[in-house]
């Protein structure tokens, strides 16, 4: 198997303060992160439209972590009980990151068929749950101005102005 961008070898001197503050800054910047998704989406009434797809977005990405980390314990032989309560769980992983030694963090896996470090599926572990708290944040309405309705003006599907490339001069 080729070696990926996701696990590159390159990687920064301090690797465990990088990954560390990467996986802080995807779970609790104020702006987009995991935990705003799910404060976002806990403010919406239940029946609000795609609450539920928010909500089940919010249910996978506690899941996947929670599977990530489960990988994590396997490759490093430790007994790890992440949290199922997704904002709980976000604390817990940034103080177990805190605790992995950067010898442990080069430590390969295979993850769903892909060949890691420990530290590649930490990454994979932020960049999946960024992904998924930016569908949280659409389906709540809270990604600038777009909206559910597709309808609504301001909605780039149905936009007068649709957006297009400058033409280069």
């Amino acid at each position: 198997m080729s070696k990926r961008q996701s696990d590159r070898a390159d990687l920064p001197p301090n690797h465990l303060a990088w990954l560390y503050a990467l996986l802080n800054e995807s779970s609790f910047d104020p702006w987009e992160s995991v935990d705003r998704a799910f404060e976002q989406a806990l403010d919406r009434a239940p029946d609000a439209p795609g609450q539920a797809l928010a909500l089940e977005r919010l249910r996978h990405i506690l899941d996947t972590k929670r599977a990530y980390w489960g990988a994590v314990a396997r490759a490093l032989q430790l007994e790890l009980d992440p949290p199922h309560y997704l904002p709980e769980l976000l604390r817990w992983e940034l103080t177990t990151l805190g605790s992995l030694s950067e010898q442990q963090l080069a430590q390969p896996l295979d993850y769903a068929g892909r060949r890691f470090s420990v530290a590649g599926l930490l990454r994979l572990n932020a960049r999946h749950s960024s992904w998924h708290a930016g569908q949280v944040a659409l389906l709540c309405g809270a990604a600038g101005d777009l909206s559910l309705n597709p309808t609504a003006p301001n909605n780039l599907a149905t936009s007068n102005n649709p957006v297009t490339p400058t033409p280069e001069k």
